[in-house]
């Protein structure tokens, strides 16, 4: 009796083994019901790893802030610092440049009176008509002295003060001083007086020429210094164009200045 149960009991097992094994094999080899048992287990574990990835990536992300306005803060520092070292250079660049125009007008003209004088007023207003430089008669300063900007003439000595000048630019169409000049062709000169400014073009008018001479466009102007007061070969500018050029008497020369009259920082004075 106990062999017949215990056989029983064998057969059982073994068949239990056998149909575990096989339905184990249908489950593993049916891509339907793996799929129906991963989805919810693979969305669980999902929502697990936001859970506790969501309090660290929000960490990173407040350190990646922080850190990204500390470099900002550093950048716009380092911007600054350029910008500021970029207008000094600027600034002493055109000192530079001032101050060799004024050595090289001194070496030109060493028997007159040579001053360098910085621009401190120039009104929007009047811009090509006047400006105000920072020295006066305490420096030297006398009337009738002409005025240069990178070594081209740019106007006149207007009102002298004890410690400031006003210049009259060459620009100024309300009231123009009148300049002999000479305009240099080849070998040749024809004389002549500037006597006005073209705002539209730009350019000086020469008129009371002294000559039909053949003036060619790019001939150099230069002061003639023939109203016994101002020095002579300032350069003014080069010829543009002219008009009338069979008639002396009506004829015009226009000029273009040799400097942008815009841009003016620094000046040199000369007279006797």
């Amino acid at each position: 009796m106990k062999r017949v149960r215990f056989s029983r009991f064998i057969v059982f097992v073994t068949t239990l083994v056998i149909a575990i094994s096989i339905g184990i094999f249908f489950i593993l080899n049916d891509k339907l019901v793996i799929k129906s048992v991963s989805n919810p287990v693979n969305l669980v574990v999902s929502s697990v790893d936001k859970a506790v990835h969501l309090p660290v990536q929000l960490v990173e992300n407040v350190n990646n802030l922080f850190k990204s306005e500390s470099e900002n803060k550093t950048l716009k520092k380092q911007l600054t610092n350029y910008q500021v070292k970029n207008r000094d250079f600027k600034k002493l660049k055109e000192e530079n440049s001032a101050l060799r125009d004024t050595l090289k007008v001194k070496e030109s003209f060493s028997g007159n009176t040579v001053l360098t004088s910085k621009v401190i007023v120039r009104s929007p207003i009047s811009w090509f008509d006047i400006l105000t430089v920072n020295i006066g008669k305490s420096s030297g300063v006398k009337r009738n002295m002409l005025a240069l900007s990178n070594g081209n003439l740019i106007g006149k000595v207007n009102q002298i003060t004890l410690a400031s000048t006003s210049i009259k630019l060459l620009s100024n169409t309300k009231s123009t001083d009148e300049v002999p000049v000479k305009i240099t062709s080849g070998q040749k000169e024809v004389f002549g007086i500037l006597t006005n400014y073209d705002k539209k073009s730009g350019n000086y008018e020469i008129t009371q020429l002294t000559s039909s001479l053949k003036i060619k466009k790019g001939d150099k102007v230069s002061t003639s210094g023939l109203d016994g007061k101002s020095p002579e070969g300032l350069t003014v500018g080069k010829v543009d164009s002219e008009e009338n050029n069979s008639n002396t008497l009506s004829r015009k020369v226009f000029v273009k200045p040799a400097v942008d009259l815009s841009n003016i920082s620094y000046v040199t004075l000369v007279g006797e």
